[in-house]
C-alpha cells in the first residue's frame, strides 16, 4: 500500500474517445442491476485500463497504470458527471507488482 505522503499525482490530457469511453463504462456500472458486471476500457495509446462495477450500495471506477505517479486524469471528468466521490483509494496490485490501481467510489443514489 502506498502511503499518502508518498503519492505523486499526474493529470494527463484525455482524448475525446477516452473521455467518452470512461463516462460510458461508469454510466453502465451505475445503471447496471447485475452486481457481477464489470465494464472495461483500455486506453491502448497510454496503456491505462479503466474499469467500472457496481453493487446495490455503490459503484466504483478504477484506473490501472504502471507508472509510479497516481493517474488522476479521469477524476475531474467523473466528479463533473457523478458528484464528489464517497472514497478515493490507491493500492499496488498483489498479482502484478508495479501496477497501481486508483479506486474512485460513489454511494449509489437511486431515484
Amino acid at each position: 500500500m502506498v502511503e499518502k505522503t508518498e503519492l505523486v499525482t499526474r493529470v494527463e490530457y484525455l482524448s475525446d474517445v477516452v473521455k467518452e469511453n470512461v463516462i460510458r463504462i461508469a454510466e453502465d456500472a451505475y445503471s447496471s442491476i447485475k452486481i457481477d458486471n464489470l465494464f472495461r476500457y483500455l486506453d491502448e495509446e497510454n496503456n491505462v485500463m479503466y474499469c467500472a462495477s457496481g453493487s446495490d450500495e455503490d459503484f466504483c471506477v478504477s484506473v490501472s497504470d504502471y507508472r509510479p505517479e497516481l493517474n488522476v486524469s479521469a477524476l475531474g471528468l467523473l466528479i463533473n458527471r457523478f458528484g464528489e466521490p464517497h472514497s478515493l483509494n490507491v493500492k499496488e496490485s498483489s498479482l502484478d507488482p508495479g501496477l497501481h490501481i486508483f479506486y474512485i467510489t460513489w454511494k449509489r443514489v437511486i431515484h
